[in-house]
């Protein structure tokens, strides 16, 4: 019988998650490595899994998803699958349309009817990433991981509303000691939540910073909050391109850790 994570005499590590997730998940799997890739190539591969990613936030959010994709951590397992799906499936149409293109002539060939007109090809788009999301059972794992959260499952950008319910959850069912009124709490109990002074101070610094951005910043961030993709919020802002976006968020989040 294959060995599993189950059979381990001790809990796993998260390298020890990482590696036998690897190894046994085909979304991990990769056509190429970073290195075998001009920045051109990276660029074009980039592309093609925005546009995937764009149409699975759609039905992630039908299919479990709580909030936009910007306000889970890159390690929460379903931003994981997301971003592992669409660098799959970029190096994959990459590889086929550049060393195999008469194989996509003759793929194409067969869907004639729905590539001429834009309706029926969105909908075969749509119902591929549908199966795709069934076959993987991402509802299932949605209710699973969000049912069971962890700290790092959520990303740190400001005012996240999910990170912030999380923190109260988590530190008011942490309390060890049932009681029916304040009269009944007894005195040497430590306070195993945040205090009123920290979770004050922690309000007004986000306050101030979220204050000190321009409107233009807000709205960047709101859209990212909101599950846009970095190229969608780039054609919103009047951006060049979407790496503008990026370098961006990058440099709201370094100010972030420094308030």
């Amino acid at each position: 019988m294959k060995e599993t994570l189950l059979d381990s005499d001790h809990v796993p590590t998260m390298e020890e998650l990482k590696a036998f997730f690897r190894k046994n998940d085909f979304s991990t799997a990769r056509y190429y490595n970073d290195e075998e890739l001009s920045d051109e190539q990276a660029e074009e591969i980039y592309e093609v899994g925005q546009v995937f990613k764009k149409q699975w936030d759609e039905f992630a959010s039908q299919k479990g998803l709580k909030s936009g994709a910007a306000n889970y951590g890159d390690d929460n397992p379903l931003m994981q699958m997301r971003e592992n799906m669409a660098q799959l499936i970029g190096e994959g149409v990459y590889k086929l349309v550049d060393e195999h293109p008469e194989k996509v002539d003759e793929i194409l060939s067969g869907f004639q009817d729905e590539l001429c007109d834009p309706e029926k090809a969105d909908k075969l788009f749509n119902k591929s990433i549908d199966t795709l999301m069934d076959v993987a059972d991402f509802e299932a794992l949605a209710a699973v991981i969000q049912g069971t959260p962890a700290e790092e499952d959520f990303s740190s950008i400001p005012n996240n509303h999910r990170a912030q319910d999380f923190d109260r959850k988590w530190n008011h069912t942490r309390a060890k000691v049932s009681v029916q009124s304040l009269e009944d709490i007894p005195e040497d109990v430590p306070d195993q939540g945040y205090s009123v002074e920290e979770q004050a101070i922690y309000n007004i610094k986000s306050n101030a910073f979220w204050n000190s951005l321009t409107d233009e910043d807000k709205h960047l961030l709101s859209y990212s909050m909101d599950g846009m993709t970095q190229q969608e919020i780039a054609d919103k802002l009047g951006y060049k391109t979407h790496s503008a976006v990026t370098k961006r968020l990058a440099k709201i989040r370094a100010e972030f850790y420094k308030v």
